[in-house]
């Protein structure tokens, strides 16, 4: 990396690589964010910042779960307009990389940024995960529940997934052809 941002720098260019770098963190953010609130929603959980007084909660408690649903649901849009501004703002700056810079410096430049944003989101995630055990009842302890047998080591999300029990799933959209593929198959057996 020191090697490509001095070539960059050599060649008038650095200011390329730092925009990038600069739009490549609030991005990393934003997406973990999203990331979190949707796992919030799917768990039934309220994030610290939504949750409403536990003496009004008490008094309303449906008004009150009703409101603290709907800040999630508009912080959480409030997150995917942010993303969208920055995704449009990054795309501007890989059209300029890509007209100012050779590919190999753009293929360089992509791939250092890329390796910084794994790790920006494996950091994230981590506190994100320590936001998610926080959240979760007190009494309920996680590995507890879970006898490992495999040689696979579980995630905390796996784990926390496991332990709601076998009938929760988690939302994921499924294409129709491979409902398609799918559907022979169970017929025959």
């Amino acid at each position: 990396m020191p090697i490509l941002l001095r070539i960059l720098k050599r060649d008038n260019q650095l200011h390329l690589f730092r925009r990038l770098e600069k739009c490549s963190i609030p991005l990393t953010k934003c997406e973990g964010a999203i990331k979190f609130l949707r796992l919030c929603q799917n768990f039934n959980l309220t994030p610290t910042f939504a949750k409403v007084d536990e003496t009004k909660l008490r008094k309303w408690k449906k008004s009150s779960e009703d409101f603290q649903k709907q800040i999630v649901n508009e912080e959480l849009k409030s997150k995917q307009a942010q993303l969208k501004i920055i995704r449009e703002e990054l795309h501007n700056i890989h059209d300029e990389i890509r007209l100012n810079c050779s590919t190999i410096r753009r293929v360089a430049i992509i791939r250092t940024l890329s390796t910084l944003q794994k790790n920006q989101c494996q950091s994230l995630m981590k506190v994100h995960a320590k936001k998610l055990t926080r959240l979760i009842d007190k009494k309920v302890d996680i590995d507890k529940h879970i006898n490992n047998l495999s040689s696979y080591h579980l995630s905390f999300f796996e784990k926390l997934v496991l332990c709601r029990g076998l009938q929760f799933a988690t939302p994921q959209p499924t294409s129709l052809r491979d409902i398609q593929a799918n559907f022979p198959k169970a017929y025959w057996k």
